[in-house]
């Protein structure tokens, strides 16, 4: 949103008044960029449901979006379409965008096929970022997405994960949760822990956050266990989660502690619709 000089001087700083002072400036940022972010989510999101179902590729850009954000929508679009996006700022000077991927498309293949139209570009297989003018825009649109197209070939639009272990509601405890821990850090090539629970009953449901964008469920696992789980980001999901529903979930575990008592949580990741008969024989 801003230069990161701020971040760095905080780091630094010695002076205690002078450091709960530029945490505050941070932290005012920090709720400015959640609340644009939002902002451009939604109206992203407006967009998306507008386009054709078929296509390969998201391509969005707008001179609205500030450049600080469009990697974040991007992503947040990607997940939740299970479509490789790119989205752009579309400053007159010059446009720059990100570009988030999904499973079996190379991204930074799709935007050598756009090179044409681009000034520049760089990153990996699943993130990337580029610049061009913003008049080449619908040039480009058309360029990722018809490499997108041949990558994909046949392949089905779905969300893929590799589960770790299948863990029911009622096995979770914070000693388990202390036990993975012990795993991390987790990132790129360490990945956090991602486990499966099945045939889980949905008991309630509630949206929080200041745009109410974020859901709370309570699950109940077949073997009477019952814990809590939040869904960031995840607005539209509120209404396929009536009470009494029946899913299938891809969750972190973390302990909650509250006012001094330990509780498990799941952070949702996935769900589907309960298919007992599609449960794995294995974890891969």
């Amino acid at each position: 949103m801003e230069d990161a000089r701020l971040a760095l001087d905080l780091c630094l700083v010695t002076d205690p008044q002078s450091a709960r002072d530029m945490a505050a400036r941070l932290n005012a940022q920090n709720i400015d960029r959640q609340r644009v972010v939002a902002t451009a989510l939604a109206d992203a999101d407006s967009r998306v449901r507008e386009l054709d179902d078929d296509l390969p590729a998201i391509v969005l850009g707008d001179a609205a979006w500030p450049m600080g954000i469009v990697g974040l929508v991007a992503g947040r679009l990607a997940d939740r379409y299970a479509r490789p996006t790119f989205v752009a700022c579309l400053d007159p000077a010059e446009a720059k965008g990100s570009a988030r991927s999904v499973r079996d498309v190379h991204i930074v293949r799709a935007l050598d096929a756009a090179a044409p139209a681009l000034l520049r570009y760089g990153g990996h297989a699943q993130a990337a970022g580029f610049s061009l003018d913003a008049a080449n825009f619908g040039e480009f649109a058309t360029l990722v997405s018809a490499d997108v197209a041949g990558q994909l070939g046949d392949a089905r639009r779905e969300r893929v994960f590799p589960i770790d272990a299948a863990v029911a509601i009622g096995d979770l405890t914070p000693d388990l949760c202390r036990v993975l821990a012990h795993l991390e850090p987790c990132g790129q090539g360490n990945h956090q822990p991602l486990l499966a629970a099945f045939d889980c009953e949905v008991m309630s449901t509630r949206a929080f956050g200041a745009s109410r964008d974020h859901i709370g469920l309570t699950l109940a696992g077949p073997d009477g266990g019952v814990a809590e789980a939040i869904a960031f980001s995840k607005p539209g999901l509120l209404t396929h989660l009536p009470r009494g529903r029946r899913i299938d979930c891809l969750y972190a575990a973390e302990i909650d502690t509250w006012q001094g008592r330990e509780r498990v949580r799941l952070r949702l990741r996935d769900l589907r619709p309960a298919q007992p008969e599609r449960l794995p024989l294995s974890p891969t």
